[in-house]
């Protein structure tokens, strides 16, 4: 059994497995590596060489990333949902949510993100109803467990219409083996404007330190919105009560946001600023237009016809506003990439792996790398998110 690697490879892996979903021989397992990342592992007994998980695979694929200004046609929304309760029980605008129990009605079945509460991890799985969709509500910041999920998507319902929410990358190897298949007009592909993911074994930690272990989590959610929207915090049910991230120096989103724990991919992933192989890219609204709104909203860019019928469908359940695309590129991760530094960040990913060293060491091992400049700029923030909600929001106004 190998790790799946070729001297022809361009890119890094990105954990979408979709490689072993379509291996027609079982030739393909997926396990996490000693870094947290799920990757696949060939048993080369099995392969016949018959090429398919390279046609689906990003790995192999040159891709030529566009500039904003090469969709002078694309449509930019702001949107959020009018049902209060589904804002509320959603990350941003709740736009994902309402495309999901539409797209039921469509006679869709859809792909999304759960949290599976006994393994502590995020899976993909397949709703055939609208209750089955409430499962999907809240970004989760972790890789997905997408395995068994694809293998149903491209077994058991071939043939059927079928809706995916996924991250670019995710959604890049759905649409090739669609179109490999000759079906990609089966179906509807949803992205994100996608900042990246950790390692799974930083989830993993955080969990064991911070949150009982004695029995299951439900109900987490990866943004709560019990600060308000814009504010990261992490909130879940435990037997021992509710846990609620700290206001400040959380560690999960410390290391979350150093970009030195991401996928490889994510550093310098192509497919983020592509809009070539989505219907839809949605993600929060984040900028100077929205400052002081605490309840959420979502950007929205229908890209095909189709992405754009389903935009109409629900535009009455919406409170929908059009912008330009400077109102919302740079302030997402479009054209952006990551340069960690390459010690540290295999410490810190050796460090998370080792279970007899606390999150705290790695989170004072990470801060020592830091510059004066830095540090000054992260003990201001954490200054700021103490204040007021209103006066957070003025100072970011201020700011942006």
């Amino acid at each position: 059994m190998n790790n799946i690697t070729s001297p022809n490879s361009i890119h890094p892996c990105t954990s979408c497995q979709l490689c072993a979903a379509v291996c027609p021989k079982g030739a393909i397992t997926i396990r996490t590596n000693e870094e947290g990342f799920y990757r696949p592992v060939l048993d080369e007994s099995l392969c016949i060489d018959c090429g398919l998980c390279t046609k689906v695979c990003y790995k192999y694929k040159p891709i030529t990333p566009t500039p904003p200004s090469d969709y002078p046609n694309i449509e930019v929304w702001a949107a959020a949902c009018k049902d209060e309760q589904v804002l509320k029980e959603t990350t941003s605008g709740g736009v994902a949510d309402v495309f999901a129990r539409e797209l039921i009605k469509q006679g869709y079945y859809c792909c999304g993100v759960t949290y599976d509460s006994d393994a502590n991890r995020a899976v993909n799985q397949i709703a055939v109803n609208e209750a089955e969709t409430l499962a999907f509500r809240g970004s989760k910041y972790i890789q997905s467990y997408t395995f068994s999920a694809f293998k149903k998507l491209i077994s058991e319902y071939a043939g059927k219409k079928i809706a995916v929410f996924g991250t670019p990358c995710h959604i890049f190897a759905i649409d090739q083996y669609l179109r490999f298949r000759k079906k990609r007009e089966q179906a509807i592909l949803i992205d994100f404007y996608c900042h990246g993911c950790p390692s799974l074994n930083l989830w993993k930690k955080y969990v064991k330190e911070n949150l009982p272990d004695n029995g299951t989590l439900s109900n987490v959610r990866f943004r709560s919105k019990h600060r308000g929207w814009g504010r990261y915090c992490i909130e879940a049910n435990t037997p021992k009560g509710k846990y609620i991230s700290p206001t400040v120096n959380d560690s999960f989103y410390t290391l979350f946001f150093s970009d030195h724990v991401l996928n490889e991919s994510c550093h310098t992933c192509e497919l983020r600023s592509t809009l070539q192989y989505t219907d839809i890219r949605i993600g929060d609204f984040w900028g100077k237009l929205y400052d002081f709104n605490k309840k959420g909203v979502s950007i929205v860019t229908p890209v095909t016809e189709v992405g754009k019928s389903l935009f109409k469908d629900v535009k009455d359940r919406l409170i929908t506003n059009r912008h330009r695309q400077t109102d919302v590129i740079p302030y997402q991760s479009w054209g952006k990439t990551y340069t960690p530094n390459a010690p540290l960040r295999k410490r810190l990913l050796t460090e998370l792996a080792d279970e007899n060293i606390p999150l705290k060491n790695t989170i004072k091992h990470y801060r020592e790398s830091l510059t004066g400049k830095q540090r000054l700029k992260l003990g201001i923030k954490n200054i700021i998110l103490r204040l007021p909600s209103p006066i957070i929001s003025l100072i970011k106004k201020i700011y942006h």
